[in-house]
């Protein structure tokens, strides 16, 4: 069964979550598309509100020092976000499919990016 999420706090984004080599990633791919220079290419950064697919979940691990599930979020067919619990709401299919339309892919704003800056 297909599950589907919005963000609620972008906050929650494991942007460089590739950057961990003991990710045990569902499919190889998603190591270089989850991530944000992959996003920066096509000026896209998550932000609130965006409603996705979820395809795949990583689940919490302790042997591996994953203490978290992570879900990976799929949005309008095209980025994958890899994002906490935390940040997303659990949508219905059809809570899903209202929101869709209303997707707005956008770069970072201008306080993620002076966020990011310092951390780079």
């Amino acid at each position: 069964m297909k599950q589907y999420a919005e963000i609620t706090d972008r906050g929650e984004c494991l942007a460089t979550l590739y950057t961990f080599p003991q990710i045990p990633w569902p499919e190889s791919f998603l190591k270089h598309v989850a991530c944000r220079e992959e996003w920066s290419k096509s000026d896209f950064y998550p932000h609130n509100g965006l409603v996705a697919e979820i395809p795949y979940v990583i689940s919490q691990n302790i042997s591996l020092k994953i203490d978290i599930d992570i879900y990976i979020l799929k949005i309008n067919e095209t980025f994958y976000v890899p994002m906490t619990i935390k940040g997303i709401k659990l949508l219905s299919e059809s809570e899903y499919r209202n929101k869709r339309p209303f997707n707005k892919i956008q770069g970072m704003d201008e306080r993620q990016s002076r966020i990011n800056d310092f951390w780079t």
